[in-house]
């Protein structure tokens, strides 16, 4: 079950919807790194701009371009934790369009496009 964020002032954040078709349900193996992209801007559909995620087990992640690449030395998000983070900038610029997970450890990570 999912609840509201709240910022460090009591304040609601919006979350964004989940995109259809727009899951992802990724293995990482042991000492591994996966790569993921995300939806970039078509004439029909509009790029990603914030994704939610989780993994059954810790990992470490890192955001940028197609040669991003996660180490033990990146961000770290406990088993079971949910985090959200923001493709764009504050103008809402595409300034990120892949993740890159690292994991110690076998794991599943769940991630979710978000409009």
């Amino acid at each position: 079950m999912s609840h509201q964020q709240i910022d460090d002032n009591g304040n609601a954040i919006p979350i964004l919807r989940r995109r259809d078709g727009m899951a992802h349900n990724v293995t990482v193996g042991a000492g591994g790194v996966q790569l993921i992209q995300f939806q970039p801007k078509t004439a029909l559909i509009a790029a990603t701009k914030t994704v939610s995620f989780w993994a059954e087990g810790t990992i470490h992640v890192a955001f940028g371009d197609e040669n991003v690449v996660a180490t033990a030395a990146d961000h770290a998000l406990p088993a079971g934790v949910i985090d959200y983070e923001p493709l764009t900038d504050n103008n809402g610029k595409i300034i990120r369009t892949h993740m890159s997970i690292y994991a110690a450890v076998e794991t599943i990570v769940h991630v979710s496009e978000r409009d």
